[in-house]
């Protein structure tokens, strides 16, 4: 695990960033749900506020 955390983060550009959102959100939609999350943007906001 702390292998792949040293790996530095993939450069996307703007589009390729937003197909990505669009079909991890679709994807994770029933669990974003189950926890009280709208899109994963908020998760990940969530997230990096208050920790793991």
């Amino acid at each position: 695990m702390r292998q792949a955390e040293q790996l530095p983060e993939p450069k996307l550009d703007t589009k390729a960033r937003r197909e990505t959102y669009q079909i991890i959100n679709k994807t994770m939609q029933p669990l974003l749900k189950m926890k009280g999350f709208r899109p994963v943007a908020e998760l990940e906001h969530h997230l990096s506020q208050y920790g793991d």
